[in-house]
């Protein structure tokens, strides 16, 4: 095996990336079995390339197979993401000099040598292995997105190959439209109540928020003292009380409320377990596509995991200017299917820009208008508001 220097300069990567890569050079090199022809034909036809697409990540390959530190570098990511510190990677570069524009699909063939990982995985926990096909196509759909923000070229960016090991931990899985992801919820999430034989619901603030002055929270790395209030949540053997959430996911200034437990039922409570919506790109997101993908993600705990009570999501799509703006949109639909709360957002507020426009700069006047989203971020951030995101909860 190469010298690890000697690689990053025959590649042409800068000295300060080294601290990011070398971890894990020196132990036994792992397989290249995902450079070959077979291997991308078999698992990128998984994961939902064109044929066209599979002959030029073949020929990428066979081009990283000629250049021995390209091949080495390659080798070595693989052997990161799969069994590594894969959260590294978003600080690997995004252009390595040597393969220039087609840095992607270097990135990208790294992705796919994790695939077969995926049906050992849910093999291994009982689960089918249509959720491993599924959970592989993520990979098609983000070359679709880096194409729209990164000037038509093919291929992932590194920082998308973290979210993707999840998949093979057992903890991710992808169903119907959405992944969900286990895990426990939280202590300063908010209290979901139902009262007792009827459909009425009360959602009260958890412990702890500091409660900006608009009901919200304060974002993430702005100093507390900017709060209004910290939330405080108290239980006793007879009453619950807390701050109420109003419909639009804003904490009330009223006084508290008292829900007795002879009266209501707790719904959810932290460290119940729950699933986490975490929403792919791609659009599409009807309601009918929707209602079906919770349903089956409902079945799909039932049968194969824990039963959950609720799925929750905290994303840049629950901003409710979004929806204020763009009513008819599934997004507004979405933001009804359960009960909003708010969460701390960015610190600068630019919550979803990168995922709409692949930058996060303030140069606004460079971003493309070409979709009523990218109209509706820009304006909204031109009327000199800031961007936010949300959080949603949602009976299972």
């Amino acid at each position: 095996m190469l010298e690890f220097r000697d690689c990053l300069q025959k590649l042409q990567i800068p000295e300060t990336y080294e601290a990011e890569i070398e971890p894990g050079w020196d132990d036994e090199p792992g397989s290249a079995e995902f450079l070959a022809p077979e291997f991308i034909v078999r698992y990128g036809s998984i994961a939902g390339f064109k044929p066209e697409e599979l002959d030029r990540l073949a020929a990428f390959a066979r081009k990283l197979e000629a250049i021995p530190a390209a091949r080495a570098l390659a080798v070595h990511a693989a052997q990161v993401f799969r069994d590594g510190d894969a959260g590294r990677f978003p600080r690997w570069p995004e252009i390595i000099p040597a393969l220039g524009p087609d840095t992607g699909m270097f990135y990208l063939l790294v992705g796919l040598s994790i695939i077969p990982d995926y049906f050992v995985a849910l093999e291994r926990l009982g689960i089918p292995a249509k959720y491993a096909a599924a959970a592989a196509t993520r990979f098609s759909t983000m070359t679709v997105y880096f194409a729209e923000n990164c000037q038509g070229a093919f291929g992932i960016l590194p920082r998308s190959l973290p979210f993707m090991r999840h998949y093979k931990n057992g903890t991710h899985f992808r169903i119907g439209r959405f992944d969900f992801q286990e895990y426990r919820y939280p202590e300063n999430y908010p209290r979901f109540f139902r009262r007792r034989g009827s459909r009425e619901t009360a959602l009260l603030c958890g412990p702890g928020c500091p409660v900006a002055a608009d009901g919200l929270l304060v974002r993430h790395e702005h100093p507390e003292s900017e709060a209004a209030f910290i939330s405080e949540f108290t239980e006793t053997a007879d009453v619950w009380r807390g701050s109420a959430i109003t419909s639009d996911g804003r904490i009330s200034f009223e006084p508290p409320v008292e829900l007795s437990k002879q009266e209501w039922e707790a719904v959810v409570s932290p460290d119940m377990p729950v699933a986490a919506i975490h929403i792919p790109g791609g659009g599409g997101m009807t309601r009918e596509i929707v209602d079906s993908t919770l349903a089956e993600a409902g079945e799909f705990f039932v049968r194969y995991r824990e039963p959950v009570p609720v799925f929750t999501c905290v994303s840049w799509v629950l901003n409710t200017d979004l929806a204020e703006r763009m009513p008819q949109s599934n997004l507004a639909e979405f933001q009804k299917r359960g009960f909003l709360f708010p969460v701390r957002s960015s610190q600068h507020g630019t919550d979803g820009l990168y995922f709409v426009f692949g930058r996060d700069d303030s140069r606004f006047s460079e971003y493309p208008r070409d979709n009523s989203l990218r109209r509706t971020l820009l304006s909204i951030l031109e009327s000199g508001r800031l961007l936010r995101s949300g959080g949603i909860l949602i009976p299972a």
